[in-house]
């Protein structure tokens, strides 16, 4: 059984390198996991703490939304930041007051990149939207990351 786990473990290595080295520049996620590992070490070093991270496309038609649980007891931070198809990407948070969102953080700033930095009032849910409000030219999707920490 060890043999055959093994040889499968090898065969699939072999399958996503080749997959790898078939993706060209504008559908491979390595250059925005790259530029989450400088971040990462950039944030942690500055001693706060990587408590989400996630990584997807986005496109200029629909946005993307996630969720987290947020505490009153910490300042969180979202950094959004985008691949080299992107000219301006946001970032907005919400608060669930009840079934409806009322927005608490907005980052409105022109660039490939978007931080926000806020203190829920109170601890509960919270809607992160990603919003690729433009693109540069020739471009309607790109790769995105988040990663979301605090003191």
């Amino acid at each position: 059984m060890k043999k055959f786990t093994f040889i499968l473990f090898t065969a699939m290595l072999l399958t996503l390198a080749m997959r790898v080295s078939a993706q060209n520049a504008e559908t491979t996620m390595k250059p925005i996991m790259e530029d989450a590992m400088i971040y990462i070490d950039t944030i942690e070093a500055h001693n706060y703490e990587v408590v989400r991270m996630e990584f997807d496309l986005v496109s200029q038609s629909k946005n993307k939304e996630t969720f987290r649980q947020m505490s009153s007891d910490y300042t969180y931070s979202v950094w959004v930041f985008g691949d080299f198809r992107f000219a301006d990407i946001d970032v907005a948070v919400y608060q669930d007051m009840g079934g409806s969102w009322k927005q608490v953080a907005k980052d409105n700033s022109a660039e490939s990149n978007a931080l926000v930095t806020f203190k829920p009032e109170v601890g509960g849910m919270y809607k992160i939207e990603v919003i690729a409000y433009k693109f540069k030219p020739d471009y309607t999707i790109g790769h995105y990351g988040l990663i979301i920490f605090h003191e």
